[in-house]
């Protein structure tokens, strides 16, 4: 079952609020699952900038890990079909509206290495080492993208 924790970065004091929930939502045994770029994208750019706070939820090493995961839609775009990626200013309605319109959407699922804090590891440290990998199999996939035909 999942248990949503909501990120509130309005202020120091709520972000510390949120770490404490992510700390106690893995000490009760739930993964959680973040975005932290913080947005999405179209997919066909470079990754954002990491935003690090939740990084600190697994530090000091031994409080847990970080498994980076990408994940990539495809679909016909010649038939028309929307991405899943809602990147842009199209309400939201619209844009699932035209998800649901989608003939077939297609999910893969990448899972690189799990990433466990070295000793001296600040989260920015793990923030980035997780940026970094994610990166550069974000890159691998592109050019294979653009060297192979595709649905996408």
């Amino acid at each position: 079952m999942s248990r949503p924790v909501w990120v509130d970065r309005s202020s120091p004091a709520k972000a510390r609020k949120t770490l404490e929930e992510f700390r106690q939502a893995i000490a009760g045994g739930s993964a959680l699952m973040i975005y932290p770029e913080g947005t999405t994208t179209r997919g066909d750019v470079p990754l954002l900038p990491f935003k690090s706070t939740a990084f600190e939820a697994v530090l000091p090493p031994g409080q847990g890990s970080v498994h980076p995961i990408l994940t990539y839609y495809s679909g016909d775009r010649a038939a028309g079909d929307v991405t899943v990626a809602w990147y842009d200013d199209t309400p939201f309605a619209r844009h699932v509206w035209g998800i649901l319109g989608n003939k077939r959407t297609r999910a893969k699922i990448l899972v690189l290495p799990e990433l466990r804090p070295a000793p001296d590891m600040t989260r920015k440290d793990l923030a980035n080492e997780a940026r970094n990998m994610m990166e550069s199999a974000h890159q691998s996939i592109l050019r294979q993208q653009q060297e192979a035909p595709s649905e996408s």
